[in-house]
């Protein structure tokens, strides 16, 4: 689940291990295998069966089975089905603090310092092997050891996942030489702030009308390259964005409020009370006054301890 600023609301691990592993399948009800998120931490994500076009920051690329990319903090990033396929994956979240040691020594001052501070931008597709002559694992077994060492929590198993994971960013660093990154990395990581900027912007602003090129002239940027950038790093227009944002809003007063819904669809931006009830019907399956009894009734029944 995620907020209106698409920041992801979970907690990955706890402050003495920040660290967590998922497993999960696409593409869900909404027809996404990912949906477009961020956070603070990095994440390792790998394809186990099928595959998805991945998306960071607007970079997108195929994955395949058994195929890894290293996902940089607060990057936007997203998974869409492939032809219709469906993507088993698993991924490893996890706070760059918990690598970071106290003291400067040269793993600290030569790679962590300048990875952390790079704040690449692009996703880093790895290869199953980095270049050159370093013969560490494969990349896709490693990260398999990484993940299946972290879900059988047995004997020392926080030493060996850390372990693990230095040894995935030396991948990282050897496959891309990221902690030199060049400065196209930089520019998608500014272009995905841009793009959460509108972002806060629509939320502050969600009753008032919305324009695109007021949005564009938030990221600073010109009106057709906004849309098709935002339209890249979350597979929506703009305006489509900001309706979702408003039906969202709308089902959170349907069903703690008594507002008239003529009253929530102006107050949440909607001038047409027509064209609110056709998007709504589009989005949730049924009109504002069904969805608010039916969802009243559900909520009724889960307190009252009954089974639906």
């Amino acid at each position: 689940m995620v907020d209106r600023t698409m920041r992801e609301m979970k907690t990955h691990g706890d402050r003495d291990f920040p660290i967590a592993t998922y497993d999960w399948y696409g593409p869900d009800i909404s027809g996404m295998v990912l949906e477009c998120h961020w956070h603070d931490e990095w994440e390792f994500f790998a394809v186990y069966e099928g595959c998805t076009v991945f998306s960071v920051n607007g970079e997108k690329k195929l994955m395949k089975e058994n195929s890894v990319v290293f996902v940089p903090g607060n990057s936007l990033h997203m998974a869409v089905p492939y032809r219709n396929s469906i993507c088993r994956y698993r991924s490893i979240v996890f706070s760059m603090s918990f690598l970071q040691g106290l003291l400067d020594d040269v793993v600290q001052t030569k790679y962590m310092e300048p990875l952390c501070a790079n704040q690449m931008g692009a996703g880093i597709f790895l290869p199953d092997r980095p270049p050159g002559i370093w013969q560490g694992d494969r990349i896709y077994p490693l990260f398999e050891k990484t993940y299946h060492t972290l879900c059988n929590p047995i004997g020392p198993y926080e030493l060996l996942a850390k372990s693990c994971l230095y040894e995935l960013l030396a991948y990282v660093v050897l496959s891309t030489d990221a902690i030199r990154r060049p400065r196209r990395g930089q520019g998608a990581a500014g272009a995905a702030q841009s793009v959460k900027k509108a972002i806060i912007y629509m939320n502050e602003n969600l009753s008032d009308p919305i324009t695109v090129p007021q949005l564009a002239a938030t990221a600073n940027m010109s009106t057709g390259y906004f849309g098709k950038l935002f339209r890249q790093m979350t597979s929506c227009s703009p305006i489509e964005y900001l309706v979702n944002l408003r039906l969202s809003e709308a089902s959170c007063q349907l069903l703690h409020t008594d507002k008239q819904i003529l009253r929530i669809a102006l107050d949440i931006g909607f001038n047409n009370i027509g064209y609110f009830n056709r998007c709504f019907r589009k989005k949730y399956g049924c009109p504002p006054n069904q969805y608010r009894k039916c969802m009243r009734a559900q909520n009724e029944c889960i307190c009252s301890g009954q089974v639906i």
